[in-house]
């Protein structure tokens, strides 16, 4: 399985798009969040990911940056529909809060032609916490991340032979969730910056990480590979190699830092 990632910055970064990413399994494709705008079609046409291959997307929680590539993506779907360019179903995963949001975001930009399209070609799925799916070929469970801000769900997804990927969306593993995540293969944790750096930038008050936070939760959950993402933009080309170096401190794994539109094999 390949992990693409489209996005790896934090809400207001201007030298990444903002974090969301790509499994694909063969031909199959899962858009985990799907950034703040329309940089989301040209991420994917750079990844050599054709937008009409993507039919399942599973939205973490309504931050902008989060949910505003979708908007984008609605009114495409809505058009290839129409043009029998695509089969139905596209399928939309979110809590149930988050789903009403997108269902309203979908009633406020949709015109006449296309709201059809959406309302029968487009099914927007609410998860629950526990709630399992059979998505890229793989078992994959919702998990509520008791997110101190909105509501936000994560998910653990099996990738075959005892392996698993963890993700966390965009704050810290909190201890409700620690038996949840234990012992994944790989753990996608934001690190919004680097702990020397903690006070430039406090990201505890915003309910994010410092790269040293991320490490101490990867190895309260025992994950084998942690994944650090939702950064801030600051050191750009430097970031990886001030991230690793800081994380080899306080994490025995392997600490991986993508760029913008890099392809992760997890094997």
């Amino acid at each position: 399985m390949q992990l693409i990632m489209l996005g790896t910055g934090a809400s207001q970064v201007t030298e990444y798009y903002n974090t969301c990413f790509v499994l694909k399994e063969q031909d199959q494709y899962l858009l985990t969040d799907s950034g703040g705008g329309n940089t989301l079609l040209a991420q994917m046409k750079h990844a050599g990911i054709n937008w009409l291959d993507i039919k399942d997307i599973f939205i973490t929680h309504q931050h902008l940056d989060h949910l505003g590539g979708l908007i984008w993506l609605l009114p495409l779907y809505c058009t290839a529909l129409r043009k029998g360019l695509l089969q139905a179903p596209i399928r939309i995963f979110a809590h149930a809060e988050l789903a009403h949001t997108i269902d309203m975001i979908a009633h406020a930009i949709l015109g006449e032609m296309q709201i059809g399209y959406y309302e029968n070609g487009i099914d927007l799925i609410t998860v629950e916490d526990g709630h399992k799916l059979y998505l890229l070929g793989q078992e994959l469970v919702c998990v509520d991340l008791h997110a101190k801000g909105v509501p936000m769900f994560g998910y653990r997804l099996s990738l075959g032979g005892g392996r698993s990927l963890g993700c966390l969306a965009d704050e810290p593993l909190y201890e409700e969730c620690v038996e949840r995540f234990k012992g994944v293969t790989y753990l996608m944790h934001e690190a919004f910056c680097l702990q020397a750096e903690e006070q430039r930038f406090n990201p505890h008050h915003r309910h994010h990480s410092t790269v040293k936070d991320a490490c101490e939760n990867a190895r309260r959950c025992q994950a084998q590979t942690l994944i650090l993402y939702h950064t801030e933009d600051s050191h750009e080309k430097e970031r990886s190699a001030l991230f690793q170096n800081e994380a080899r401190q306080y994490f025995p794994g392997q600490v991986l830092v993508p760029d913008d539109l890099e392809v992760l094999e997890l094997t």
